[in-house]
């Protein structure tokens, strides 16, 4: 690039500032596009293109799939006239930090996203693993030694732990955060997140349209508690409304001794046909295998449900069916919430932004009834 290319499209990228701040174009609004931009500042889509990548980079303007480029709604106008809003810091300096227990199953997707936007905008991406209480406490230590402006985690919530204590560290560290998950009680934090109850409700009560007309949930309460208990209640849910009268609540804990023992007897005196409602795909296998040896015919007799889609990680001997969460979309929201938190080098007080995304009901072999 020429310096005459250079000073064209920063002399774009200062007019269109310059209609933001004269409140041509306000803030939450939509922007021209690029054709209307390329017409009045009589230049190449290319030039307004460029000068457009460089105000998104700066937190200036946002992307929305499927609707447009929006002024970014959270731009203070007095600052930014002063020139004083942004935090614009070096490729070197340019670090967000991932922690995650969960690397291996649906996650994998998530850092894929991570570390593809990070490429794009100049970020350095690190990534920790929150496993276990252990590993956390180690992890954060880390992250607020690693000179990261910001983190994006998943918090810690297996084998029933649920306390956010661990997070205030960052708070205090005044690192950015933004939390993929519903953020743990009294702390506060951007988010992305699926309702699980209304999700499970869905899922199930679409299955009930299909012919099956009991249900049995089973669980494992040693797994994210969260996930647990909105799953279990939106499974609840769906018993109550869309089942058989005579259905009753049905809900088995793999953590608990004898649970093998209860889930055979719980099949046998199903009402035929019954789904099976996983909380997630990881304990599939072992739900099969049981109805293998029990000579249960999938899915006429007993339909299986899971959640979160890991059909490419767990091999079974049927196609399981499944709760997809958008997960691509979700850290996509992630990455932009906290790439905007850094450039503006500011948290929201009191104000914090939940996205709420709906998942997709994956039909495969294991709800085909014949």
């Amino acid at each position: 690039m020429n310096k005459k290319d250079v000073l064209l499209y920063k002399t774009i990228e200062e007019e269109i500032l310059n209609l933001i701040i004269k409140g041509e174009i306000s803030p939450g609004s939509l922007l021209y596009s690029e054709n209307k931009l390329s017409e009045l500042f009589r230049v190449s889509r290319q030039t307004v293109r460029k000068a457009l990548a460089k105000l998104f980079d700066d937190g200036i303007i946002i992307k929305v799939k499927g609707k447009g480029t929006y002024v970014n709604d959270s731009l203070d106008l007095k600052k930014l006239k002063d020139g004083k809003e942004f935090n614009i810091l070096s490729p070197q300096e340019k670090k967000i930090a991932i922690m995650t227990g969960d690397i291996d199953t649906f996650f994998f997707e998530v850092i894929k996203v991570i570390d593809q936007r990070s490429s794009e905008l100049g970020y350095t991406p690190v990534f920790f693993i929150n496993d276990t209480l252990e590993h956390e406490n180690e992890a954060i230590d880390k992250i607020l030694s690693s000179g990261a402006q910001g983190v994006i985690f998943t918090p810690f919530r297996s084998g029933g732990y649920d306390s956010p204590k661990n997070y205030y560290r960052f708070q205090k560290a005044g690192l950015k955060t933004v939390i993929i998950g519903k953020p743990p009680v009294n702390f506060h934090s951007d988010s992305v997140y699926v309702d699980d109850v209304n999700e499970a409700f869905r899922a199930l009560n679409k299955i009930s349209t299909m012919g099956y007309k009991s249900a049995i949930h089973i669980t494992n309460k040693l797994h994210d508690i969260q996930a647990v208990i909105e799953r279990t209640q939106g499974y609840r849910l769906a018993v109550l409304e869309s089942y058989a009268d005579n259905q009753k609540e049905v809900i088995i804990d793999m953590s608990e001794p004898q649970w093998e023992e209860r889930f055979k007897e719980e099949v046998v005196n199903s009402i035929k046909p019954c789904v099976l409602f996983l909380d997630t795909d990881l304990i599939a296998y072992p739900i099969f295998n049981i109805l293998d040896k029990m000579g249960v015919e999938i899915p006429n007799e007993i339909g299986v449900l899971g959640y979160d889609n890991l059909h490419k990680i767990i091999q079974l001997p049927v196609g399981l069916s499944s709760v997809q969460p958008p997960y691509r979309k979700m850290a996509e929201q992630a990455f932009d919430l906290l790439h905007n938190k850094i450039i503006y080098n500011k948290e929201q007080n009191g104000f914090y932004k939940h996205y709420i995304f709906e998942s997709e009901l994956i039909i495969r072999d294991s709800l085909k009834m014949k």
